[in-house]
C-alpha cells in the first residue's frame, strides 16, 4: 500500500513539472514582445553645484526729468530720454537637478557690476545723471538638453540693485549745487540662455537678459531763492548680452 502511494506521488509531481514547462513555452511563443525601455538622459549636464563668470555688452536707458518749483508752483517740468552703452561683468553660483527625460531645473544667484552711466543736460546748466552701482540677482531656471552637450534654458530673476542719481546746477555761482541720492530698487529680470557642455566639469554659456526697474529722484532747495529743484529718472531698463564659462562640482 505504501509503495503504491509513493508511485502515485512521484507520477503527480512529474506531471505537474511537465505541465508547467509546457505552459511556460506556450506563453513564451504567444506572448507579445516586451515594450522597449526608454534610456535615461545621457546629457553631460548632471545634478550638482556649479559656479563661474561671464561678461559682455550692456545698454542702459531711462527717462530723465527735471522740474523747478517755487512757493509750491511748478515753473519748469521737462523730460528727456537717456541712453548709454557699457560693459557688464557677473559672477554666479547655482545648483541644478537633472531629470531622466533631460529636463533641467535649478537655482542661481548672480552678482553684477557695469559701467553704463546716463546723463542729460537741461537748459545748458542742469545735469541729471544716473548709474547702477551693483546688482544681486537670485533666479529660478528651467532648461532642456536637446543633445548630450547642448541645453537651452529660461531664467526668472529678482533684481536687487542700487542706483545713484545726481542733480547738478552749473549756472550762476550763487545758485550752483550738486546733490545725489542712492536707492536700492527691486525689479524683474527675465533671461534666455544657451549652454554647451565641454565635459562633465566645464561648460560654456551665452545669455540675453533684461532688467526692469522703477523710478528714483533727488531734490534740492536753494536757500537763497527758496526754489526747489528735482531730478528724476523713471523706466530704468538694462539690456545685456553676455558669454561665460562655468565649472560643475
Amino acid at each position: 500500500m505504501r509503495e503504491a502511494l509513493n508511485q502515485i506521488l512521484k507520477r503527480t509531481t512529474l506531471y505537474t513539472f511537465s505541465a508547467l514547462i509546457l505552459a511556460s513555452e506556450a506563453l513564451a511563443r504567444g506572448a507579445p514582445a516586451p515594450a522597449p525601455v526608454v534610456p535615461e538622459c545621457s546629457s553631460q549636464f548632471s545634478t550638482g553645484f556649479y559656479g563661474g563668470i561671464q561678461g559682455g555688452w550692456l545698454h542702459y536707458r531711462n527717462k530723465s526729468k527735471f522740474s523747478f518749483s517755487q512757493n509750491g508752483i511748478v515753473d519748469v517740468d521737462v523730460h528727456k530720454h537717456a541712453h548709454k552703452n557699457g560693459v557688464v561683468g557677473q559672477i554666479f553660483l547655482g545648483w541644478m537637478l537633472q531629470t531622466a527625460n533631460c529636463w533641467m531645473w535649478g537655482l542661481e544667484i548672480d552678482g553684477a557690476l557695469d559701467s553704463a552711466k546716463t546723463k542729460k543736460t537741461f537748459f545748458g546748466i542742469i545735469d541729471v545723471k544716473s548709474h547702477r552701482k551693483w546688482a544681486v540677482i537670485p533666479a529660478l531656471w528651467g532648461g532642456y538638453a536637446f543633445t548630450p552637450n547642448w541645453m537651452v534654458y529660461l531664467k526668472a530673476g529678482l533684481g536687487i540693485s542700487e542706483f545713484k542719481i545726481e542733480l547738478r546746477d552749473k549756472g550762476e555761482p550763487l545758485l550752483r549745487f550738486s546733490k545725489h541720492h542712492n536707492k536700492v530698487q527691486v525689479g524683474f529680470v527675465p533671461t534666455a540662455g544657451l549652454s554647451y557642455a565641454i565635459d562633465q566639469k566645464w561648460s560654456l554659456r551665452g545669455e540675453v537678459s533684461a532688467e526692469l526697474y522703477h523710478h528714483q529722484k533727488v531734490r534740492h532747495t536753494n536757500p537763497i531763492t527758496l526754489g526747489t529743484y528735482e531730478g528724476r529718472t523713471s523706466n530704468n531698463r538694462l539690456f545685456s548680452v553676455q558669454v561665460g564659462v562655468a565649472y560643475h562640482l
